[in-house]
Order: structure tokens, then C-alpha cells, then sequence
């Protein structure tokens, strides 16, 4: 009886998680045809203007919804943008920087190819929901800015490091922070 219990709680599990990566690409998708006109991912690309690297850019939004989230949290202000919402973003956010980090020292993809890549991590994704299902947001943010401090210490000691590292060193932990704001939506009564 226990095993049947736990195979359809898997089940509802497995249909909330797809149905949080359908809304995930949809947004996604919606976003970057609005914000980047055509060319993926290219708005993020604005922040090297102003000599800050694009993944740089996108974990500065990200720390920013992680804030929004945390305050809203605590003190349940009005707000126009819902606690959900806030946690969508999140995993898009993630999983951009992600692609940015891939992508840091090639040109700009093709929007197919940005697509196909973006589609893919949703796919590793749904392997994270199902393997980390219970770490916290916050613990996955955390692990996230140690990552960061790790990262940028090693730079100023080695200026010869290879940028592929970073697509290693991030992704990990950022597909995780993913998942985490996944499970947080389940949470959250609206």
C-alpha cells in the first residue's frame, strides 16, 4: 500500500515539475522575443557597454529577485508582481546565466541554436526536481555567491585561467537554485 501511496505522489510530482518547465519555456520564450528583439539573449548583452559581462549582468537581476523574494517573504507587502512570479523568474534567470556563461567566450548563437540550448537545461532541469527536491532557495543562493568568491579569487591569483571553467564551475549549482524556486512555488498560497 506504502509503495503505491509513494508512486502516485511521484507521479503528481513528476506532472507539477512539467508543467513548471512548459511555463518556464513559454515565459522565456515570450521575454526574450520582447526584451531582445529577434536576437537571443541579446539584451543581456546590453550590460557590456558598460564593461560588465553579461553573466555578470544576469546574477546581479538574479540577486535582485532573490531580495524581492526574501523580503517579500518576511513581510508580505502589496506588491504588483506575485511571490510565484518572482520565483519563475529566478529559474529563468538561472538557467540564462547558465547559457551565458556557455556562450561567454563564442560569438551570439543563432536564435535556433539558443533554443535548442535553453530547451536542453530545462530537460537537466527536471533531473534536478526529481533528484534535489528539498534544498532551500536560500541555501541554493549561497551556494551560488561561495561559487562566485571562489571563481573571482581564482582569477585575480591566475589571470591564465580558462573562461570554459566557468560553464563548469556554475552550472551545477545554478540548476539547482532552479529547482529550488520550482518546489518554492508548491509552497506559496495566492
Amino acid at each position: 500500500m506504502e509503495n503505491k501511496l509513494n508512486d502516485v505522489s511521484e507521479r503528481r510530482s513528476q506532472k507539477l515539475y512539467s508543467g513548471s518547465i512548459l511555463k518556464i519555456i513559454k515565459t522565456h520564450i515570450s521575454k526574450d522575443t520582447d526584451y531582445a528583439g529577434g536576437v537571443p539573449l541579446n539584451n543581456f548583452y546590453e550590460c557590456e557597454k558598460l564593461e560588465i559581462s553579461a553573466w555578470k549582468g544576469v546574477l546581479i537581476r538574479l540577486s535582485d529577485k532573490i531580495s524581492r523574494y526574501k523580503n517579500v517573504k518576511l513581510s508580505n507587502p502589496e506588491v504588483d508582481e506575485s511571490l510565484k512570479d518572482t520565483l519563475l523568474d529566478i529559474s529563468i534567470y538561472s538557467l540564462i546565466t547558465i547559457l551565458l556563461t556557455k556562450y561567454y567566450t563564442q560569438n551570439l548563437p543563432f536564435l535556433a541554436e539558443e533554443r535548442k540550448d535553453f530547451i536542453g537545461l530545462t530537460g537537466e532541469l527536471l533531473e534536478h526536481l526529481i533528484i534535489y527536491p528539498s534544498l532551500t532557495l536560500e541555501d541554493s543562493w549561497d551556494r551560488i555567491l561561495d561559487l562566485y568568491q571562489t571563481y573571482i579569487t581564482t582569477i585575480r591569483e591566475d589571470d591564465e585561467i580558462e573562461t570554459i571553467s566557468l560553464y563548469d564551475t556554475f552550472k551545477d549549482s545554478l540548476l539547482t537554485l532552479a529547482a529550488s524556486a520550482i518546489v518554492s512555488t508548491f509552497f506559496i498560497k495566492e
